[in-house]
């Protein structure tokens, strides 16, 4: 239970920002994806790392070794979510390793490793009907043809991205 209200309190603000309050609802590429992102670029800075939005949209954290050589090791989850989703779904993993750095970082401790806390834009394909597309392309499997899928308003995922600040 030490980290467990904070989380909590953490996963009530996230569960905020969504297209169909009090239902969860944060498709990729949205304004509610922009606030749940920042909103989690600032709890990853006031744990100790650095962190921002990469190319696709993920939020991305970053807890250094003390070696600059160090190897990545890299964990997280997905920021986004179905209709009417779950307040936990996703955000737990991401929640619960930052707290583990702001722990460590809270005790002037380094890992032998840079420590990598991702919360991936996109996981569940509701907005264009492609899934997993960051963690996808941070394991080298993004497929280009996937920027020309559309949205129920006829909007790309390349204008979208283009859009959120993205570079596709």
């Amino acid at each position: 239970m030490r980290f467990g209200h904070d989380i909590m309190r953490q996963a009530d603000a996230l569960a905020a920002f969504s297209e169909d309050p009090p239902r969860i609802t944060r498709r990729y590429l949205t304004p509610q994806h922009r606030q749940a992102g920042n909103y989690l670029l600032g709890l990853m800075r006031d744990a100790g790392m650095e962190a921002g939005y990469d190319a696709l949209g993920n939020v991305v954290g970053r807890f250094r070794a003390a070696a600059p050589d160090a190897p990545v090791v890299m964990t997280g989850s997905h920021m986004d979510s179905v209709r009417n989703a779950g307040r936990y779904d996703g955000l737990f993993g991401i929640l619960t390793a930052i707290a583990c750095v702001r722990d460590l970082s809270s005790r002037g401790k380094r890992l032998p490793f840079t420590f990598e806390v991702v919360a991936f834009g996109d996981e569940e394909g509701v907005r264009f009907g492609v899934t997993l597309v960051g963690s996808k392309a941070m394991g080298g499997s993004f497929d280009p043809a996937w920027l020309e899928t559309k949205d129920a308003d006829g909007v790309t995922l390349r204008e979208a991205l283009v859009a959120f600040g993205g570079d596709p």
